[in-house]
């Protein structure tokens, strides 16, 4: 590799990162989507984030206690796993995590 080549390459790591930043925001938002679809309004309301890695989908709770999460998760588990499996199965959704938010 020459110094010539270095800001093309560089310039194409940068578009592909965009574009892959673009695609997870895209899939995160039509996940969410179907979760309030599926869920209800209610479950809308108690999520402020979603976000996709390694098979692991992790959804942030407003100002959710540790037997509150726990309570979503038996609740929710099985039917954000099947949304998520119909609307995304490319992000390979295996299994959901419920976090506290501030």
């Amino acid at each position: 590799m020459n110094d010539r080549q270095l800001p093309t390459q560089i310039g194409e790591m940068a578009e592909r990162v965009t574009q892959t930043a673009l695609v997870q925001a895209a899939q995160q938002k039509e996940l969410l989507t179907a979760l309030m679809w599926r869920c209800g309004p209610g479950f809308a309301e108690q999520v402020t984030a979603v976000m996709i890695r390694r098979g692991m989908l992790t959804l942030q709770v407003r100002l959710a206690a540790p037997a509150q999460l726990y309570q979503l998760r038996i609740r929710w588990e099985q039917d954000i796993l099947e949304v998520a499996q119909q609307h995304l199965p490319a992000a390979g959704i295996r299994d959901v995590r419920f976090v506290s938010s501030p």
